[in-house]
């Protein structure tokens, strides 16, 4: 029980006590789930980010690709069949 209600005057009976030690635990029982919450979000948005930063560099990695394929293959197309003439 905590020292602040166990230290209250004889004339607080037992049960009344036993509810505001209750009310503590709930209180207590409250807060840590709100860190569980809080940490359980802030790790989800965290992953969602990575995720996000992941999907887009290789994307565009992926599209930088092509352009360097379509590129090299409009200047062989283009510009060195001209050459040959």
């Amino acid at each position: 029980m905590e020292p602040s209600i166990v230290n209250l005057n004889e004339q607080t009976d037992e049960a009344t006590k036993q509810m505001l030690q209750h009310v503590v635990d709930r209180k207590y029982k409250f807060e840590r789930l709100k860190k569980k919450h809080q940490l359980i979000l802030w790790t989800s948005i965290l992953y969602t980010f990575l995720w996000s930063f992941c999907l887009f560099y290789f994307l565009s990695a992926l599209i930088h690709i092509h352009y360097l394929n379509f590129l090299k293959s409009f200047l062989i197309t283009n510009y060195i069949s001209f050459h040959y003439y």
